[in-house]
């Protein structure tokens, strides 16, 4: 509605019309080269699965950070570390968190991990 656009623009908030995709959704290429023209050139999203899906698949994510919270227990637990078109980058921990950096690779990526203990110093 205007009157907010108006109170918005009042408070200093720039706003941007984005078109939409063939889809009837934002055009997420679109809106990222928007920021990229005002000097913004890293965007941290934490999307749910849509959005996260939708910058997936139009190849608009360059990284991944997936925190994973773990009981570990005595055994150690197994787990993919590696999605089809990702790679480990890093693998470390916050607290008891496994956190895994991806990225995309050239050809799948099939690895997987095992983790049994975490080592603070």
């Amino acid at each position: 509605p205007p009157a907010a656009r108006r109170r918005l623009d009042e408070a200093g908030v720039t706003l941007d019309e984005v078109p939409i995709d063939a889809t009837g959704r934002l055009d997420l290429s679109a809106a990222l080269a928007r920021l990229g023209e005002r000097g913004i050139l890293s965007v941290l999203a934490e999307p749910g699965p849509i959005l996260g899906g939708a910058l997936r698949d139009a190849g608009l994510v360059d990284r991944l950070v997936v925190h994973v919270a773990l009981d570990l227990g005595a055994g150690g637990v197994r787990l993919p570390v590696g999605t089809e078109g990702w790679q480990v980058e890093r693998l470390g921990g916050a607290g008891t968190d496994l956190v895994l950096h991806l990225r995309p690779s050239a050809a799948p990526c099939t690895s997987t991990a095992t983790r049994t203990e975490s080592k603070e110093t």
